[in-house]
């Protein structure tokens, strides 16, 4: 246990609505816990250059089968980490989690966020606050 280590896990502050095109996921403030203070909505912020562990869970509720696909990606300062978790619907859903995890490279002062893509369809899907944005400092 090494208390100035970052390490962090952020809810979103309401329910977010999801559109054709793609957006940042809006994990807030209001993290569980921020052992550094390197949150702020909606990107991490690496204190120091080494390697970081960042995951997202989703609970995305009221998919439409109309949706060409879903997807989330991992953005941070170095790589764009396309297409984590892809969904394409026969159906339309009442819900579905989508999660992705990566080990990434952060220089210090690099940032790193969640987004969603909706492509195309009818609106109305929407994340939900029981998702999470966690991370913390492998080495």
């Amino acid at each position: 246990t090494m208390s100035s280590q970052p390490a962090f896990s952020a809810v979103p502050a309401g329910v977010q609505a999801l559109a054709d095109g793609t957006a940042d996921i809006a994990f807030n403030d209001t993290e569980r816990f921020d052992q550094g203070g390197d949150f702020a909505t909606p990107s991490f912020t690496a204190p120091v250059t080494g390697k970081y562990q960042l995951q997202c869970h989703l609970r995305i509720d009221d998919l439409k089968a109309d949706v060409s696909f879903y997807s989330i990606n991992l953005v941070t300062s170095n790589k764009t980490y396309d297409y984590v978790d892809m969904v394409e619907l026969d159906d339309d859903y009442s819900y579905r989690a989508m999660t992705g995890a990566l080990l990434v490279d952060m220089d210090a002062s690099d940032t790193a966020k969640w987004t969603i893509t909706q492509s195309g369809g009818t609106d109305g899907a929407s994340i939900q606050t029981d998702s999470t944005f966690t991370g913390f400092l492998v080495c």
